[in-house]
Parts: C-alpha cells; sequence; structure tokens
C-alpha cells in the first residue's frame, strides 16, 4: 500500500484594484473547470450501498493519447489514524474510466479499509510522478441508501497553475511525497478554501417523509497510517429571519453527520423556520489550520446533494517542519444563543 502525504500551503497573495482586493483568476479554486486533481467527496460502499466513480479525459483529439490517473481512497480517522489504499489507472483522450469502487477496493469492510470515505484522483506520468494536466472532470453516484434513489454529484476540480507536463510535488525526509496547494509561484495545485457556505433544510423528524439534512466535511491534508491532528470547525447558522445561532465541531479527515447531531437547534421546532443558511469556517488549534471543502445531502422527499460554496485563501502549512510558522488563531464563535423557551442547546461536539 502506497499512500502519500498532502500538505496543504496556503499562501495568500493579493494585489489592489482601486480599492477592492483581487486575486488572480489562476489562483482559484474554480471547482467546475478540468483540472489536474480532483475530489470526491464521499464514496459509501456500506451493503447495499454502491458508488460509482467516472472519470473523464477533456483532451483533444479523441484516441490522441493515454492519461494516468492516480487513485486514493481515504478513510475517517480511527483514533487519529486515517486508513489510505491507492491505485493507478489510465484512459483515453475524451474516454471515460468507470469505476464501482467496491470492486476496486476488494469489496465493503473489512476487506476493504473502510466503507465510507472520500477519493482523490491526479495525473502522473509514467514514473508514477504526479504532473501538471487540466483535463480530468469528474462525477459520483450512490445508489441504495434509500430506495430505488440516487445520488450523485461532480467531483471538485483542482487546477495547477504550472505549465501542462510539470512534475508536481516534492519528496520529504521521510521519503514520502508532498503535494502543495497555494498561491506562491512554485506551489501544485491552487489554493483551497477555509470557509464554506450552503442554504439548509430544518430538520423535521415529524415530517412524512421525515426532512434530514447531512453535512459532508473534509480536508485533503491526510497523513496515512500515522496520527492526524483533529480539525476544529465554527458553525454559525441563521434561520430565515436572520436569527443566529453557532457551535462547534471537530472530525479528522472526512465525516458525514445529521446537522441535529451537531446541535438541537438545526430542527424546524427550534430554528423557527423551515430553511436557512449556513457557515462553516475552520479553526486554528494547535498550529493545525486545514482547508475544508464539503457538501450539504437533504432528503424527504430526495436524496439531493449540493457542493457547498467557498471562500477565503488562507496561509496554513501542515509538515513535520518544527520551523513552520502559523497564522494567527481565528477568535471562537459568539456562545450558542438558547432556543425559545430558554433552554439550553446541545453540548458543542
Amino acid at each position: 500500500m502506497k499512500w502519500h502525504r498532502l500538505i496543504i500551503a496556503m499562501i495568500v497573495g493579493v494585489g489592489l484594484l482601486g480599492s477592492a482586493m483581487v486575486l488572480p483568476a489562476i489562483a482559484q479554486l474554480r471547482g467546475e473547470v478540468p483540472g489536474s486533481f480532483l475530489i470526491f467527496p464521499e464514496f459509501d460502499i456500506t451493503p447495499p450501498a454502491v458508488t460509482q466513480l467516472r472519470i473523464s479525459d477533456v483532451q483533444d483529439p479523441a484516441l490522441g493519447g493515454t492519461t494516468r490517473v492516480h487513485l486514493q481512497y481515504i478513510c475517517p480517522g480511527i483514533g487519529s489514524v486515517c486508513a489510505t489504499l491507492d491505485r493507478h489507472k489510465f484512459l483515453t483522450f475524451h474516454g471515460t474510466l468507470i469505476i464501482n469502487v467496491a470492486t476496486d477496493l476488494g469489496g465493503p469492510f473489512p476487506a476493504a479499509p473502510c466503507d465510507n470515505g472520500y477519493v482523490i484522483a491526479f495525473v502522473e506520468n509514467a514514473a508514477h510522478v504526479p504532473i501538471s494536466a487540466n483535463q480530468l472532470i469528474g462525477s459520483y453516484r450512490i445508489s441504495g441508501t434509500d430506495g430505488d434513489d440516487a445520488e450523485a454529484v461532480n467531483a471538485i476540480a483542482v487546477q495547477s497553475a504550472q505549465p501542462p507536463g510539470t512534475e508536481l510535488g516534492t519528496i520529504d525526509a521521510t521519503g514520502e511525497l508532498v503535494l502543495r496547494f497555494g498561491l506562491a509561484a512554485s506551489d501544485d495545485y491552487v489554493a483551497l478554501p477555509h470557509t464554506l457556505h450552503s442554504d439548509f433544510q430544518a430538520v423535521n423528524t415529524l415530517a412524512v417523509p421525515p426532512k434530514l439534512t447531512q453535512l459532508i466535511v473534509l480536508t485533503p491534508t491526510i497523513r496515512s497510517g500515522l496520527p492526524n491532528p483533529t480539525a476544529h470547525l465554527a458553525i454559525r447558522w441563521w434561520n430565515q429571519f436572520e436569527d443566529e445561532f453557532s457551535t462547534t465541531a471537530r472530525f479528522t479527515c472526512w465525516a458525514k453527520v445529521d446537522l441535529d447531531d451537531i446541535a438541537g437547534l438545526f430542527t424546524a421546532a427550534t430554528l423557527g423556520t423551515p430553511y436557512g443558511s449556513l457557515r462553516v469556517g475552520v479553526v486554528t488549534v494547535g498550529g493545525y489550520s486545514p482547508a475544508i471543502l464539503g457538501v450539504i445531502r437533504e432528503t424527504g422527499p430526495g436524496p439531493t446533494l449540493r457542493r457547498m460554496y467557498h471562500t477565503g485563501l488562507q496561509s496554513s502549512i501542515y509538515g513535520p517542519d518544527p520551523t513552520t510558522t502559523s497564522p494567527p488563531t481565528e477568535p471562537p464563535p459568539p456562545p450558542e444563543p438558547p432556543p425559545p423557551g430558554g433552554a439550553p442547546g446541545n453540548t458543542p461536539s
């Protein structure tokens, strides 16, 4: 089993245009533009669930060449360890690679390292070295979790600002590959966000069918087979009348959680409206301040999935170098207000 340590390096570089701060377009994540690096926010092979990945190469001409792709399946932290498993694939220009995740992993757990998690895929050369090639698109489809209904969403495509064919990554002191995402000219891929936004459906278990909402969140900053830091989140949300609520949460590598398990104030009865808006941001703890990506999943009816909007490019480095400096710690979120009637909300996780 080969694993790769992904080190996030977000270095903010801005210019002034009049009174507005702007960033170079190539330096910002553009999830709907073909990229060199794909992130599939979820796979689920818990029986009877079936997950299918689709990866296509948009390069011309059709059948004009072969593209090599490195896949890595990443599991949520057990304790603090996030298991991973790697596969190497190839496809032709304008070809489409179809992957049944359970088959690729050898079956559900315990044959596979886990039944749920997320997947990354990046272009590599014949020597298995990552390269810049902004030509990949992809999607994933999960069926079998809600009767015959299936859910599908596009992968998040991450671009490289390096010239096509440039070898990416460096080898650290332990002999492992390090990939950097940021705004520096030497970074391998564009910077990733630290804040996520979405509207959401309030949880109502008394409705028929029940209205449920889940948050799927991940960080690409992982170390396979070794202890991983815990990512800490500040979660703030508003009902339709702009009444504000807040709490905190934490996860290791990847998590999928019901909103009402995060806080009881996500229910329709306590939120006060059937819908609201949500913001999820990273809180720096112990110098660890990872990038995050996320998806909102709703049922009742459904399921429906929406990739979350993202903002923020932060200076964030996680690695073995003890001389690495960390960005200032963000202030903690305000205390969670009590629901109507003065009863306390859920204790933050």
